[in-house]
């Protein structure tokens, strides 16, 4: 991260507001994945999962108003897919999925803190028998 200038003038106050804006992350997990995330303007994010081996997955965030929408690749299956969530409110959100290749469709209705989310194949045959699931999540600090 570049060394932030420490006169308060306008050029200055640019380049804090510029570095703010710009972040990367790199973390990993016990499997040797690694995961990035590059913060672009205010709020568009791209994430990029891999191993040392491969590229695993990219997802780009777009932000507009209450929308989010993500289109990903995944390298491994060589698919695309697509994800559009709705901010209904302070806790809710609504949130499809359709993966291109695989015709994978998901919703996932999540009211803070649980989420409910039902998926299935969707293809010229039909629809395969869905997938209903459930969640809580809470963080607790003792």
């Amino acid at each position: 991260m570049a060394a932030m200038p420490t006169a308060a003038t306008p050029t200055a106050i640019k380049a804090a507001k510029k570095t703010a804006q710009q972040r990367t992350m790199f973390y990993s997990n016990k499997n040797n994945m690694v995961n990035g995330e590059v913060t672009v303007g205010k709020a568009e994010k791209l994430n990029v999962t891999f191993t040392q081996q491969q590229l695993l997955n990219a997802k780009y965030t777009i932000p507009d108003g209450d929308f989010k929408y993500e289109p990903s690749y995944n390298f491994v299956k060589e698919s695309p897919s697509l994800a559009v969530t709705k901010k209904m409110g302070a806790k809710d959100s609504l949130k499809l999925a359709y993966d291109l290749r695989g015709h994978g469709a998901s919703a996932e209705w999540a009211h803070d803190p649980f989420t409910i989310n039902l998926s299935s194949n969707v293809s010229k045959q039909g629809v395969a028998k869905p997938t209903l699931s459930a969640t809580f999540e809470n963080t607790y600090e003792f």
